[in-house]
């Protein structure tokens, strides 16, 4: 089967079937998560063999943990870019706010607009509802190279910062992120209550400019 299925809702004609297959399987992974996402489904829609997810992903299950990875890698181009620094630097060249501001948009951004980080809070929904991935994937593929990077900068602008005290800023900071998203979950049924956090831009101000406060404070 040479011909792509319409449903996958992108320009396929010059990709190449692992291509193919890493689309269709996203979308039926984030639709009906692992167990219910057959190969027959998959390889239908990106219009491919049966035989070609073996050939190119060694069987369902690498293609699952594929699918993350490639998501996990675009969000960390993606954040890598907005934050206007690599490992190299860890922001050392901003000043305190700045660091903080740029870690909070990257943080943030992708899950407001239709894309990788969007696509990827569907996935992560499904895997809690069907878990299939190893228990260790978010904390070695995300959290501890975030964490790295970011402890890193903190310490560059504030270097009287020892490791302890700069993972504890960065949790907090993290913390009130996390809590900006979960304000921003929109799900049919979800009781949203009254939050101050529902304009995103203001949300973001505030927790840069407490978390920075909050930081000296420490600081003393």
């Amino acid at each position: 089967m040479g011909q792509c299925d319409s449903r996958l809702a992108y320009d396929t004609r010059e990709m190449g079937p692992s291509e193919r297959l890493l689309i269709a399987a996203e979308q039926l992974f984030a639709e009906k998560g692992f167990t219910h996402a057959t190969v027959q489904e998959i390889t239908g829609r990106a219009g491919c063999n049966i035989s070609a997810i073996n050939y190119y992903f060694h069987g369902k299950d690498e293609l699952y943990f594929e699918v993350f990875r490639h998501l996990l890698a675009t969000l960390k181009t993606q954040g890598a870019g907005i934050l206007g620094t690599g490992p190299s630097d860890g922001g050392a060249n901003r000043d305190l706010e700045g660091l903080v501001d740029a870690f909070a948009r990257a943080f943030v951004g992708p899950f407001l607009e239709e894309g990788a980080g969007r696509r990827l809070m569907r996935l992560i929904l499904k895997e809690r509802e069907d878990p299939h991935l190893p228990s260790d994937f978010f904390l070695t593929e995300v959290i501890e190279p975030t964490r790295g990077a970011m402890m890193a900068g903190l310490k560059g602008v504030c270097p009287r910062l020892d490791d302890a005290r700069a993972l504890m800023c960065l949790e907090s900071i993290v913390g009130q992120l996390v809590y900006l998203l979960h304000t921003l979950d929109t799900s049919p049924g979800k009781n949203q209550g009254e939050t101050a956090f529902r304009d995103t831009d203001r949300a973001v101000e505030h927790i840069v400019a407490f978390s920075a406060a909050g930081i000296r404070h420490f600081l003393g």
